[in-house]
């Protein structure tokens, strides 16, 4: 079985990108994520960590 959907977000493609890389809001758009975020200094790059609390089948789990 295949789903599929489309969203038309009336941004400029530049908007979209950015808010899906900004990791603080993946747990807008993600419903499993509680809390996440950088834990590196300076701004998002090859090398930046983060963390992701997420609540897994009422389960805490936390990802680096």
């Amino acid at each position: 079985m295949r789903i599929q959907d489309t969203v038309f977000i009336d941004l400029p493609i530049e908007d979209v990108f950015e808010y899906l890389t900004t990791y603080e809001n993946e747990a807008k758009w993600q419903s499993s994520i509680v809390e996440a975020r950088v834990t590196s200094e300076g701004p998002m790059d090859l090398g930046t960590t983060g963390l992701e609390v997420r609540n897994f089948f009422g389960r805490r789990i936390e990802s680096e």
